[in-house]
């Protein structure tokens, strides 16, 4: 009778690891409430938004482009994420190599995409809104814009 030994790379055990976390902290962050509350020193109210709204002084804004866009782009990280953690999953029961390679090819282009989402998609994002947030500030005593 022969036996069928079955090797298990920690790397690969690591790596599974750390995208479950991944992918809960992705969760967490989607269904958080809010990620900021601010209160500017020249205003009484207190502004705060997440994912889902912006308030100001309590009064809910509607929905504006970019946390649109922001909502799309997180819960595509949060499918992919997901995704990814499945294929690694399959990977791991798998007795195949070639199999088993194929499903780890597949989990780290997923991740790799979410990581490449992120870099991409958020810092064009953010820079627009960060330039324009400036550019509405009031200079201080002794500087000009």
């Amino acid at each position: 009778m022969a036996e069928t030994e079955i090797v298990v790379r920690p790397f690969k055990m690591i790596g599974e690891v750390f995208t479950g976390v991944a992918g809960v902290f992705l969760i967490i962050t989607a269904v958080g409430q809010d990620w900021v509350e601010v209160q500017f020193f020249r205003t009484s109210h207190v502004i705060t938004w997440g994912l889902w709204d912006i308030c100001v002084g309590g009064v809910c804004l509607p929905d504006s482009g970019w946390l649109e866009i922001c909502r799309g782009m997180l819960l595509l990280a949060v499918l992919l994420s997901l995704t990814a953690f499945v294929c690694g999953v399959v990977g791991l029961c798998v007795h195949s190599h070639c199999s088993k390679r194929v499903w780890f090819l597949l989990a780290g282009a997923l991740l790799s995409l979410v990581g490449d989402h992120y870099v991409f998609w958020m810092s064009s994002i953010s820079i627009p809104i960060s330039i324009s947030i400036h550019r509405d500030l009031p200079a201080h005593k002794g500087q000009s814009h």
